[in-house]
């Protein structure tokens, strides 16, 4: 009941959104799978690149590849922006070693890639308009900046680009395993607002941007080399954009709708597209001419729910398989049912055993116990004290050395020494001598 609820708030929240912002088809892709039909190029974009070919997969664009490092790629409208109030949202992710690096940018500029091309934020040269910059700059785990340029600064030649940032925030986008989400909007009333996953990042009230400008993606890639990917890009307009009705197009639908609302009876409904509505309400900022133009925004809106809509139920599908193999992983490893008796049956002994020796300590009488104990230790120790000293006397007189046997030893061995010096002289003066 409460997933059906949340549901239902995800649903009118983003119904509110769509009706309130119009999506424009020349600036946006991903909507639909694949991105390119013919598996070769994005309607309305050029993608393009420095040392490789940018891969269009079916759900996304790989504009460095992760491997080999030191790439470029970019991917730029063919139209330009003509709406004043907009806003992009941009789904990308970038994947690397440890120690990867690169850039992506989203750029908003004039000229667009006649100007930019493949450039960073740090070889490009005097643009006008406005950049954001992705990457782990300072040796933080990642970062986005932004960057104004009026046509005046050559970044390439500036010794220190960094400090011409006017906003930036802390964000960790390496490796997370899902595409991470960046908000770009703009109006002439609450000024420029930049969003990462839908929380805010940095904004100004200072800052309107014009329009007539090209919106463009570059990326860069180190060596080692972060694998930038871009799924997704939606730039919406808002509703407020559209001209207000003029007062002979108020006079001329008056004019139209008096008689018809006279013969409305008449109307049948093969002859629906000929049928003008009426009046707008004064707060209703679109004004239809027919009701088949109605008709088809309705079901273009209505499309664009039905989108959002299916791709909730998707992800509400995926977290639904997610949760479940997790819980099927937490039942294998809870431990069996017999396991679970048995480990209950040896806790039982083992508090009967606790049990009946508290109770013995509690209700027996150990008094006698100890003073037997006592006694023993009392016994023990006297016989120690009074025997000890004779046995160890005992010990020490028979392990001694007897020295009378160590002289008789030494004199027997000096005679027997003497007596066979004599003996060997007196052989050897008896010996015949020989001359020569």
């Amino acid at each position: 009941m409460r997933l059906s609820i949340l549901i239902a708030i995800h649903v009118l929240a983003l119904a509110s959104t769509i009706f309130a912002q119009s999506l424009i088809g020349d600036l946006s892709f991903g909507q639909t799978s694949p991105l390119a039909e013919n598996g070769a190029d994005i309607p309305g974009f050029h993608v393009f690149g420095e040392g490789h070919v940018p891969r269009l997969m079916s759900d996304r664009v790989i504009l460095t590849p992760p491997h080999p490092g030191n790439k470029r790629g970019a991917l730029w409208a063919d139209k330009k922006n003509t709406a004043t109030d907009w806003k992009v949202d941009l789904d990308f992710r970038a994947n690397g070693p440890e120690r990867g690096g690169g850039n992506l940018q989203l750029w908003y500029v004039d000229r667009g890639k006649a100007l930019v091309s493949l450039s960073s934020i740090y070889t490009v040269r005097k643009f006008d308009g406005l950049a954001l910059v992705i990457d782990t700059h300072g040796g933080t785990s990642g970062s986005i900046r932004g960057f104004l340029n009026d046509g005046t600064k050559d970044h390439r030649n500036d010794p220190n680009v960094d400090a011409l940032a006017f906003g930036h925030c802390d964000y960790a986008y390496r490796n997370l395993g899902r595409p991470s989400k960046l908000t770009l909007k703009s109006s002439a009333s609450a000024g420029l607002q930049v969003l990462v996953d839908d929380r805010p990042c940095f904004s100004s009230d200072k800052i309107s941007l014009p329009s007539d400008y090209y919106f463009g993606i570059t990326a860069a890639s180190s060596d080692p080399p972060d694998s930038f990917e871009v799924f997704k890009m939606s730039t919406y307009s808002s509703s407020s954009n559209s001209p207000p009705p003029s007062q002979n197009q108020h006079q001329h639908q008056q004019e139209r709708s008096q008689p018809q609302s006279n013969n409305n009876n008449k109307i049948n409904n093969n002859d629906a597209a000929d049928v003008p509505i009426t009046e707008p309400k004064d707060d209703d900022p679109t004004t239809y001419t027919t009701s088949a133009a109605q008709f088809a925004d309705l079901h273009n809106r209505l499309q664009l729910l039905s989108h959002a809509v299916h791709n909730l139920f998707r992800e509400i599908s995926a977290h639904t398989t997610a949760e479940e193999a997790r819980y099927n992983q937490i039942l294998k490893q809870l431990p069996s049912a017999n396991t679970m008796t048995n480990l209950d049956h040896r806790v039982q002994n083992i508090e009967l055993m606790i049990s009946a020796l508290k109770h013995e300590i509690e209700s027996g009488d150990h008094k006698g116990q100890f003073e037997r104990l006592h006694d023993k230790l009392n016994v023990a120790h006297e016989r120690i004290t009074e025997h000890l000293p004779q046995t160890l006397a005992r010990v020490v007189s028979s392990s001694a050395p007897r020295v009378g046997l160590l002289v008789g030893v030494v004199v027997v061995v000096q005679v027997g020494l003497a007596a066979a010096y004599v003996i060997y002289k007196r052989r050897r003066n008896q010996a015949p001598k020989k001359y020569l």
